[in-house]
């Protein structure tokens, strides 16, 4: 994080800190004019707020364009909170949110928030922007707040804005507690908010500012004489008597199924639909076909601007097949402290975990796919003014360790060569099919006298684990900076804990998804159709259905490519 060398900055922004910190522990945010329709006499602030912050290479002392960065962990965790249409302010300056990106470019490490000046401007389109407009420049240390009397426009104002503020809550008259339908266990509902007097906004069906018998007797007429149903006339439940609207009760043709579920293409009448692409994928998986759809049409989109540029290339799934490990080393840029032993057995028990999760699902597609994996350690880089203590060299210093490093590249410490002929490499990683052609050989020459190897000499050496070469750098800084590819695994700033080495899942397992080859899906750039889709490579904290229907998309590639 940039601070601003003035100290009334400073101050204000160690103000804003203490703040959020107490709302953490004891403060209510909520609405706290009386005079707004959204007023929550249970709140205690009434705004959201936070610190601009740089990019991880670029824009590190603020923004003059459309787009500025907060903090991201707190955007993934508040999501709700960010969309499209909610003013904004930052510093003097109001804005309205128009998207939000997660970008995977030198402004890696913050969620960008884009904006525009008017609210009618907000597009939910990062890709569409004001012309002619000059942005004046927030500096990194501006305070940024969303007032919470803003709640109508978030989705979960019951658990952000706190109290029992449903007035945020996107009413359906009738729809007392918001079951998608309106029957006799309403009329309930709202006849127990009106006796223990805890009605909210919803429960006013008359919309005469009071919930009383009079809604009682409304909603009683709703429940016996209306018909509930879909009103879509594309819909293929459409009903034409309905007179009461159901939110997400209509069903629709599939791009392969008419209503009836009949086979849109079937040219030798055999009941079979034809050529229905991607359907070996969705083994074991119960999803309605619209669903289906918007996962091919992104699996389409991914092999043509991703997998078939891979064809030839064998990624740590094909390692794990092969030997039913993960050889990996580890390359610390920075480390807060020393490091000890403690940490590494657990980033290590998280990466073969997460790894595990990933391979969940691919065995119910391809019995001879990969199911379980080891992670083996080949061995340390430490970079300069990196430590260790006593009990890591205990428990590891019988292990491949270079110290004093000062490189920051792909490139490894080690002397490697190919197997079949025992050529050097030049460690170009992407002209490398696969990984397991190699061996690592010695140490490198080329370095500073200050780059201390163990061993010296490779010529009597025995691995403790028994491995000769590692498939993936799993690479830690301090500073944030999130990227992978599949000879290296990157989490820089993901670790909460020094001491115990425990790491944030979500970038881990995204980063790890990129080492089989998996793609970012948030940047509607590249995906227009991705935004909807819950996935570990969008925003989703968890490996989802999209996830593995990729993986076993790709797990195939590697198999016959």
């Amino acid at each position: 994080m940039f601070i601003n060398n003035k100290f009334q900055t400073k101050l204000l922004i160690c103000l804003i800190l203490v703040v959020n910190a107490n709302q953490l522990l004891s403060q209510n945010i909520g609405c706290i004019d009386p005079n707004n329709s959204y007023y929550d006499d249970n709140a205690d602030i009434g705004y959201f707020s936070g610190v601009v912050e740089g990019g991880s290479e670029c824009n590190q002392s603020g923004w003059d364009s459309n787009y500025i960065g907060i903090n991201l962990e707190y955007y993934l965790e508040n999501i709700q909170l960010f969309q499209f249409g909610t003013e904004i302010n930052f510093d003097t300056y109001t804005y309205f949110i128009d998207a939000v990106m997660i970008p995977p470019n030198c402004n890696s490490g913050v969620a960008l928030i884009y904006i525009v000046t008017e609210q009618n401007m907000a597009d939910n389109d990062p890709w569409t922007f004001q012309q002619d407009i000059e942005w004046p420049f927030v500096t990194t240390g501006s305070i940024w707040t969303i007032d919470a009397c803003q709640c109508l426009n978030i989705i979960d104002c019951g658990n952000i804005c706190g109290g029992n503020n449903f007035a945020c809550i996107d009413c359906q008259d009738g729809d007392v507690n918001f079951d998608d339908k309106v029957d006799i266990f309403d009329i309930i509902q709202l006849s127990d908010c009106i006796l223990n007097n805890n009605c909210h906004i919803c429960n006013d069906l008359t919309h005469d500012s009071t919930t009383d018998n009079e809604d009682i007797l409304y909603l009683q007429d709703v429940v016996l004489n209306w018909t509930y149903g879909c009103l879509d006339q594309q819909a293929c439940n459409f009903n034409s008597n309905a007179s009461w609207y159901c939110d997400n009760c209509c069903e629709y043709e599939s791009t392969y199924f008419d209503c009836d579920g009949n086979c849109l293409i079937d040219n030798n009448m055999d009941g079979i639909c034809d050529n229905i692409p991607y359907e070996e994928f969705f083994v074991g998986m119960n999803l309605p076909q619209s669903t289906k759809d918007l996962f091919i049409t992104n699996a389409i989109r991914f092999e043509e601007i991703c997998l078939n540029n891979f064809t030839d290339l064998k990624n740590p799934l094909w390692t794990v097949h092969q030997t039913g490990t993960w050889p990996i080393y580890y390359h610390v840029e920075s480390w807060e402290g020393p490091v000890n032993s403690q940490s590494i057995n657990n980033l290590t028990f998280q990466f073969e975990n997460i790894a595990n999760d990933w391979l969940d699902g691919l065995q119910e597609y391809d019995s001879e796919a990969p199911s379980n994996v080891s992670v083996k350690i080949f061995g340390f880089v430490f970079n300069e003014d990196v430590e260790y203590d006593s009990e890591f060299y205990d428990n590891y210093g019988n292990y491949p360790l270079v110290t004093n490093y000062t490189q920051t590249n792909e490139e490894s410490p080690w002397v490697i060569r190919f197997r079949e002929n025992d050529q050097l490499f030049n460690q170009n990683w992407y002209a490398v099919q696969d990984f397991l052609n190699l061996y690592v050989d010695g140490n490198r020459d080329d370095f500073e006298n200050s780059v201390l190897f163990f061993p010296n000499n490779w010529d009597n050496f025995l691995h403790p684990e028994g491995i000769d070469i590692f498939v993936t750098k799993f690479w830690h800084k301090v500073n944030w900076d999130a990227v992978a590819q599949r000879q290296y695994l990157k989490i820089g700033g993901q670790i909460h804990n020094y001491e115990t080495g425990e790491a944030d899942y979500r970038v881990f397992a995204h980063e790890m998804g990129h080492c089989f080859f998996l793609d970012d899906i948030y940047d509607p750039g590249k995906y227009p159709n991705g935004l909807n889709l819950i996935s570990i490579m969008n925003t989703n904290g968890t490996i989802a259905d999209f996830d593995k229907f990729l993986l076993r998309l790709v797990w195939k590639n590697q198999k016959e490519g």
